[in-house]
């Protein structure tokens, strides 16, 4: 019982984009169209100059603006 409690909480974990990210160092988006679809992405600063690319399903304006306090639903 203990090894599926484990192993559901580990892929949840793993279902999210990166449950570990701070949101404070988001510095912006990306989005870019491939075969007609958007893929939206939400860059992160990751220090020393590096950048890191999360990738997610929704309008990352909107979820960026709702991060930071805005009028987000």
């Amino acid at each position: 019982m203990r090894l599926f409690f484990l192993m559901l909480g580990l892929s949840i974990s793993f279902l999210s984009a990166d449950p570990f990210i701070n949101m404070e160092n988001a510095v912006g988006y990306i989005v870019i169209e491939r075969n007609g679809k958007n893929e939206n992405y939400i860059v992160f600063e990751a220090g020393k100059g590096e950048v890191k690319l999360v990738k997610i399903g929704r309008n990352p304006s909107k979820v960026l603006e709702k991060e930071r306090g805005g009028k987000g639903r």
